[in-house]
């Protein structure tokens, strides 16, 4: 049960981390305007973690309760991260807010 409590996280985790750097290419994107060091060292953390949590999808293994807990409380924070800021960058590009 753990091995899949941790597996449906990290899978959560990976697509979701996935989908946030896919958006920060948009031309809306807050990035846009920052240096091309930060925006190159915030995509590199993403992807890092991203395959990190893609390695524990693949491995299937069973880490200790508090790493459990940890990858069910990312893939709750990059899920919502994403959903939010997905649903925000929708509205600025169609002008909605600013």
């Amino acid at each position: 049960m753990a091995t899949l409590v941790n597996a449906i996280a990290s899978g959560i985790i990976a697509v979701s981390i996935t989908g946030f750097i896919a958006m920060l290419q948009a031309e809306h994107s807050p990035l846009s305007s920052m240096t091309l060091h930060l925006r190159l060292w915030i995509k590199l953390s993403l992807a890092m973690v991203a395959a990190g949590a893609l390695m524990n999808v693949l491995s299937l293994s069973t880490p200790l309760p508090s790493e459990i807990v940890l990858n069910v409380g990312l893939a709750g924070l990059f899920s919502w991260a994403f959903i939010w800021h997905r649903m925000r960058w929708k509205t600025i590009a169609k002008g909605e807010c600013r």
